[in-house]
């Protein structure tokens, strides 16, 4: 699996079926993420069904696969970020190399 084309698929899911995915990727049932959400069972599995298209998956395990994957990569990208700021404020020398 390609990581920009997920990375791209998930930026095409509306907000509603970004909080309907988080649900489903937690476990939830539809009753629960119907109450947790104030939505009907019904719109659940329609949201579902438009996030599984959108995704362009074909069951919840490859859902859930392509989920793990672009978060694996934001919490990488969030680590690499930390770092760089910590060096940033790490004291350099005159050469701009890190003193010790």
């Amino acid at each position: 699996m390609e990581l920009d084309k997920i990375l791209n698929e998930l930026k095409t899911l509306t907000p509603r079926e970004h909080e309907v995915l988080n649900q489903v990727f937690a476990g939830r049932r539809n009753r629960e993420i119907a109450s947790e959400l104030g939505i009907t069972i019904r719109t659940v599995k329609e949201h579902r069904v438009r996030i599984m298209k959108k995704m362009e998956t074909n069951s919840l395990v490859e859902l859930v696969i392509k989920t793990v994957i672009a978060r694996l990569h934001k919490t990488r990208m969030l680590i690499r970020r930390h770092r760089s700021r910590r060096d940033d404020l790490r004291p350099r020398d005159e050469l701009g190399q890190f003193i010790r």
